[in-house]
């Protein structure tokens, strides 16, 4: 798969920026743009629209590539309001434990497993919180977004239809800011990440000893491939990868956001 490769092609830059021997003076630099290494690699594999943005959560380095161009997020926005979801539930706002009854008015195309569970079947806000992460699952998430008031459409609400990798990175800087708080809801956040079944991506290129938050987004009918991380290394970091226009090779994998 060609996104699973730029994925990897990605991950092994960076590594190699931050360990190389100006890594300490590049450090200091908020910004640093390598468009020359991504654009020669881009033009071997022919991609006509990729973008990525990388931050290191302890020293502040940070590298972009199409820093300000919008893409449709797919289930990456899903960090954004399951996070949502948690600071209410942390405040005390929302019952973890309330249930709800899944009806034909929430089927969700896509991927998820509540449809295949039948209609009449109850979930308690956690439990679809559980899925919408763990299993991508679109009508678990509609139902906890419009529990929370927000009518959405395709799991993206008006304000949502076009973000940047920017601004997805900023949705996990606000997971790891979460996760600071060493309670229950910490620890059941992370393990809905953790067992995610979509790992093919950024995880795939880093090593097990890693605690990696992910969440994918695709829509290959459109060419689009997303993934975005939290990496809990010993220099925690985020990366969001978006890519549109794929081609053929992506539009044979099954509509999953």
């Amino acid at each position: 798969m060609r996104f699973k490769r730029f994925t990897l092609f990605v991950m092994m830059l960076l590594v190699f920026m931050t360990s190389f021997p100006m890594a300490a003076y590049a450090a200091q630099r908020t910004k640093h743009k390598i468009t020359p290494e991504i654009d020669a690699y881009l033009k071997k594999w022919n991609y006509p629209d990729i973008s990525f943005d990388y931050e290191n959560l302890e020293n502040g380095h940070r590298l972009y590539y199409n820093k300000g161009r919008g893409y449709y997020p797919c289930c990456t926005i899903k960090v954004k309001g399951i996070l949502n979801l948690y600071d209410k539930i942390r405040s005390g706002e929302y019952d973890e434990n309330k249930t709800f009854t899944y009806t034909a008015a929430d089927y969700a195309k896509g991927s998820g497993i509540i449809v295949k569970k039948g209609i009449g079947k109850q979930y308690t806000l956690a439990k679809l919180a559980e899925y919408a992460i763990s299993y991508s699952d679109n009508a678990a998430y509609i139902m906890t977004q419009r529990y929370m008031g927000r009518n959405i459409i395709n799991v993206t609400g008006p304000d949502e239809r076009s973000i940047t990798t920017e601004e997805a990175a900023g949705f996990l800087k606000r997971l790891y800011e979460f996760l600071q708080v060493k309670d229950k809801y910490t620890k059941d956040l992370t393990k809905y990440f953790i067992t995610a079944i979509y790992k093919e991506a950024i995880p795939a290129g880093l090593s097990k000893t890693y605690k990696v938050l992910n969440k994918v987004g695709n829509w290959p009918d459109y060419g689009m491939n997303h993934d975005i991380a939290l990496v809990l290394s010993d220099s925690p970091y985020v990366l969001a990868v978006y890519t549109k226009d794929m081609g053929r090779e992506s539009r044979s994998e099954t509509f999953m956001a």
